[in-house]
């Protein structure tokens, strides 16, 4: 699945996406690492809401309409994103960006695309800056 962030482009695996919807009503947590927006309610469930944007340094993710719904080994997290742009299957990893929040990138199209390994990224938010 393709997903815009601050005018880049990334790609979740599709097998760990649950659900995209629009961006909840967000709740502060006081004393959250910077990534974490906040918790929402998504079909009963309070799940915590990342910013990809703060996460992959993009900025401050003011761009974010929607949400995805991720499950990483059973625990479910929002991923705030300016947009999804696409669904099917992922493109072949040609590049190896220095980014340890990145599996690869390829080129599709005229863009470069990041695949984000969710893993790292839900550990990167645990811990904070």
């Amino acid at each position: 699945m393709t997903i815009a962030i601050a005018g880049e482009r990334y790609a979740l695996d599709v097998g760990q996406v649950l659900e995209i919807t629009d961006l909840a009503r967000v709740t502060p947590v006081p004393g959250a690492p910077e990534a974490v927006l906040g918790v929402c309610n998504v079909r009963g469930e309070v799940l915590p809401l990342l910013s990809l944007a703060r996460l992959l340094s993009l900025g401050d993710g003011a761009g974010a309409a929607r949400m995805v719904v991720t499950d990483n080994a059973g625990t479910h997290t929002a991923l705030a994103v300016d947009a999804v742009l696409d669904v099917g299957p992922a493109p072949a990893l040609t590049e190896h960006p220095d980014a340890p929040l990145l599996d690869g990138a390829a080129v599709v199209g005229d863009a470069l695309v990041g695949m984000i390994n969710l893993p790292m990224l839900l550990s990167a938010a645990q811990s904070g800056p």
